[in-house]
């Protein structure tokens, strides 16, 4: 009777083990906060679903390529002046984020819950997105800063020799709650576009209470299609 109830059981782990190993069922995402150290976001899928905050400026350096799926919403921490929340592509970096009409990408605060309760008077909760090329600018060196970032930051460096720069492309992207003042003539935009080229594509864009400009270009033969810029102060 013992040896039955032995081989019972040793079976019954068995199948239990085996029915585990073909389980489809997957772990909640965690939060996931990221800061950058200075080797920026590497090369990377931020997906539908994933919850992602960003705290302080995080740069997509030269060489890499962050990818963001239709339908994926990006947070980012509260913060004002030098203690805003951005992300950075730098010259060379690259950002895919291709929404569609029925799941755009979404750009905003941490404080944002998305279930259109937020106030209507809420602006200027984060920095905004900056994207930074090689094609020609209007400077003596062909070079310049962006602004809103400071000139110890060596990727904030933006211009060059190549008006076809591709930086990658934008559409169906929401920016929400933007913007933020250093100091006068000193901001980060919701939008910031510095020495980007005329291969980059960026269309279908919305930003959304921006404490500064809602996009402001500097330099570059960028071309913007399908735009709108909603109480930008």
């Amino acid at each position: 009777m013992q040896k039955i109830f032995t081989i019972i059981f040793i079976s019954t782990l068995l199948l239990f083990s085996q029915s585990c190993r073909k389980s489809d069922y997957k772990l909640p995402v965690d939060a996931s906060v990221i800061t950058d150290n200075g080797s920026g976001t590497g090369t990377v899928t931020w997906k539908k679903g994933d919850e992602i905050t960003l705290q302080g400026f995080v740069f997509v350096n030269d060489g890499q390529v962050l990818t963001i799926e239709a339908g994926a919403v990006i947070k980012f921490k509260e913060g004002q002046s030098a203690t805003a929340s951005a992300l950075i592509i730098a010259r060379g970096g690259s950002i895919i984020a291709n929404g569609n009409a029925n799941d755009p990408i979404i750009f905003t605060s941490e404080l944002d819950p998305l279930d259109g309760t937020f106030s209507k008077e809420s602006f200027g909760l984060w920095g905004g997105l900056v994207i930074l090329g090689d094609a020609p600018l209007n400077t003596e060196s062909g070079e310049a800063f962006i602004e809103g970032i400071p000139t110890s930051e060596p990727r904030a460096l933006f211009g060059g020799l190549n008006p076809e720069d591709n930086s990658g492309e934008l559409s169906y992207i929401s920016i929400r709650y933007p913007g933020t003042i250093l100091n006068e003539g000193n901001e980060i935009n919701g939008l910031t576009l510095g020495g980007v080229g005329s291969n980059t594509l960026i269309n279908h864009v919305e930003i959304i209470n921006s404490a500064d400009d809602g996009i402001e270009i500097f330099g570059g033969t960028v071309n913007i299609k399908h735009a709108i810029c909603i109480n930008s102060h």
